[in-house]
């Protein structure tokens, strides 16, 4: 990573601790409100402070400084029943009660992924540089420490900055390039696909953007993954911390919303999905946990992160999945054990720990393990488990990699195929359809990865053997923000 540090001209003096009369106004603690309506903090001298509230946003203090005083916080809209989109990270000097305006400030920097460094003793405020990517140090005391052309009140950031048109898109079956979000439209070989907007508005996805960046360098996406069950397409909209729940015309049924903020107290990045009946298994990628979200009231049940496991926590967790008796499995990449949990309406219980070859495939066999599949000279091998190989496919082409992407209750298996290195920037990737004996039932083209946006999961095989895929659309190219469409097609 590059590294840039910003001096401004007026800096006098680096020692945080040693300029400045705080008066005893630095503060001792800041927190947020039982509502998060508003940041409160305490000093020496006085407790309960405010800071900054509104009734029309929640706020989340992410980070402070060495000193305390300065933070950084996230704030977004409170829509009760609706998620919460729109997210902003806002920079607060707590002693002076203003809110620093860091873009406008240096034009070149964005807000999002800002953090604290101290350095030697020093506090610098960490931000990118949207052109070059470089990380760029700012000594906290070069920041503006009174209200002017970069700082205002910190009161005003309960002021709305955006005035956004909340309308939901309903379905036509216009011939139109120009779809909303959740447009349904059918190819002329009756293959639908569903195409979702990238965009600010209240059931826009992403916030406009593919991927954001968070404190510490972390990365969120923006639909990291998707599944369909009973009908319903769960689509996870993470920079926006909710599941949005379409039927398959592409109405927006309803929209859950999950934990902004990991039991860390990091912002809770979100990275794949598994749904039953009761339940959505939401995967927390940096709190290597799975949360169980009631699917009816949004609750959340329980959070597992391994704390009953023989390591006493997960490692490294990629996936979600559930197996043929309706039992939640984990693989941990770390330590290469597969994990199974009992799942009734109250308990959720570590049923056994095995050995994983893993190979990055987390797909239930009914023999209690997983399949994998590896490339051989010409062609593929499907294995369950450790076993020797089930089924053995000769390929026309070479094959560059092969994976499971899932099963279906007629014990099928469906594996992806990239015939040749390159076809990852192309339209060269297979999917076959074997029986349980290794006949090949279908051979279907699939996109692949369209060198758009990323995602965790972008293949989902139902249970009754449906075919859908995600991909991002190359044709529609916004210039400050890259692709803003995202198409799910149900291939068969």
């Amino acid at each position: 990573m590059n590294l840039k540090i910003l001096l401004p001209a007026a800096l006098i003096c680096l020692a945080v601790a040693s300029c400045g009369n705080y008066g005893g106004k630095l503060p001792l603690r800041i927190y947020e409100s039982e509502d998060r309506h508003s940041i409160f903090y305490d000093t020496e001298k006085e407790s309960g402070l405010v800071l900054v509230s509104s009734e029309d946003w929640v706020f989340t203090v992410l980070l402070e400084s060495s000193t305390r005083e300065w933070i950084i916080a996230e704030r977004a809209p409170a829509l009760p029943g609706k998620g919460r989109i729109e997210t902003e990270h806002l920079l607060f000097n707590v002693s002076e009660q203003l809110l620093i305006d860091i873009e406008a400030f240096n034009n070149e920097l964005t807000s999002y992924g800002m953090y604290f460094a101290d350095i030697d003793g020093n506090d610098f405020l960490v931000a990118m540089n949207i052109e070059t990517q470089e990380d760029v140090f700012i000594p906290v005391t070069g920041l503006p420490k009174e209200a002017g052309n970069w700082a205002a009140g910190s009161g005003e950031a309960g002021e709305p900055f955006f005035n956004a048109d909340v309308s939901i898109n309903q379905v036509s079956r216009e011939e139109d390039n120009e779809l909303p979000a959740g447009e349904l439209t059918v190819q002329p070989d009756e293959m639908i696909t569903l195409v979702f907007e990238l965009g600010e508005d209240e059931y826009h996805l992403g916030q406009g953007t593919m991927e954001m960046w968070l404190e510490g360098g972390r990365l969120i996406y923006a639909v990291p993954s998707f599944k369909v069950y009973g009908g319903l397409l769960y689509l996870i909209d993470a920079i926006n911390f909710r599941v949005m729940v379409y039927d398959l015309t592409g109405d927006l049924l309803r929209i859950v919303s999950y934990p902004r903020v990991n039991e860390a107290g990091n912002t809770n990045v979100i990275r794949d999905i598994a749904v039953d009946d009761n339940f959505m298994y939401l995967l927390s990628f940096y709190d290597i946990a799975v949360y169980i979200i009631d699917i009816l009231t949004g609750d959340v049940v329980t959070v597992i992160d391994g704390s009953d496991t023989p390591a006493g926590r997960f490692g490294d967790i990629r996936q979600v999945q559930l197996d043929f008796n309706g039992n939640l499995i984990l693989a941990d990449l770390f330590d290469n054990n597969l994990y199974h949990y009992t799942v009734d309406a109250t308990s959720f219980n570590l049923l056994f720990a095995g050995d994983y070859v893993h190979a990055g495939q987390l797909v239930p066999a009914p023999c209690g393990t997983v399949y994998r599949a590896e490339t051989t000279a010409n062609g593929f091998e499907v294995f369950a488990g450790n076993d020797s190989p089930a089924i053995v496919v000769e390929c026309d082409d070479p094959v560059e990699n092969a994976v499971v992407d899932g099963t279906c209750v007629n014990e099928n298996i469906y594996v992806r195929v990239v015939k040749d290195a390159m076809s990852q920037y192309g339209d060269d990737e297979v999917l076959y359809v074997l029986s349980p004996t290794g006949d090949i039932t279908e051979i279907v083209e699939v996109a692949g990865w369209t060198g758009g946006g990323p995602m965790q999961r972008n293949m989902v095989i139902t249970s009754e053997g449906e075919v859908f895929e995600a991909y991002f659309q190359n044709d529609y190219f916004h210039e400050e923000i890259g692709i803003t469409r995202l198409s799910i097609s149900r291939i068969f």
